[in-house]
């Protein structure tokens, strides 16, 4: 069962047993009023909270996958970086090279 249904189910169950609680307790009117009042701002502050705690919890897990995101493309800038000077580096060996190599055939 995946968290937001077991979630769900909890919600359902708790709704069902205040309901099922404040039509079989013998209570008036304005006290079962009062009953329910409490019990549906218990339920609202549960949910808020939860919302909130939810919300906090995805807020995490994206700072998370930003900075590692953020983490691989400076790993991957600084590779095409050393590459860029490696060959860089390769190709004035290279013309080096052959400078040296027209420089030897231009004296023979």
């Amino acid at each position: 069962m995946s968290e937001s249904k077991g979630f769900e189910t909890f919600v359902w169950g708790l709704g069902i047993g205040f309901v099922a609680t404040v039509l079989l307790a013998p209570k008036s009117g304005k006290e079962t009023r009062r009953l329910i009042g409490k019990g549906a701002r218990e339920v609202r502050d549960f949910v808020g909270d939860t919302a909130e705690t939810v919300t906090e919890a995805v807020q995490d897990v994206r700072d998370q996958v930003s900075d590692a995101v953020t983490g691989v493309r400076d790993q991957f800038s600084g590779s095409i970086e050393d590459a860029k000077g490696k060959l860089q580096e390769a190709v004035e060996a290279g013309k080096k090279v052959y400078r040296e190599q027209l420089s030897r055939t231009a004296g023979a």
